[in-house]
């Protein structure tokens, strides 16, 4: 086993611990903005290192420039998503109340 391919283990692995933290975050945290920051934080490093990950596994290729792509758009929607999320529940907030 080479060390490129630890390393890409390393990152998959550390990813998919990165978002089980996050989803017993979205089970624990009571509030909605504690609950968004947990998802926020899955989608960007979670997601990213075990792309990265599969990058390092499957080599430099046309699959891997795919996957590159998919890292940026996930960088670039993932924390707009949240903030619009958020800004929303301040702009209309409890139904209940």
């Amino acid at each position: 086993m080479e060390i490129i391919d630890i390393l890409g283990y390393a990152l998959i692995i550390s990813g998919a611990l990165i978002c089980f933290i996050a989803a017993v975050g979205m089970l624990r945290f009571r509030d909605f903005y504690s609950k968004t920051h947990a998802a926020g934080l899955n989608d960007v490093f979670g997601c990213v290192l075990i792309l990265v990950g599969i990058i390092f596994l499957s080599g430099l290729n046309y699959f891997s420039m795919k996957i590159i792509l998919l890292i940026l758009i996930t960088i670039i929607v993932s924390p707009t998503s949240t903030f619009i999320l958020a800004r929303l529940k301040t702009i209309i907030g409890d139904k209940d109340e």
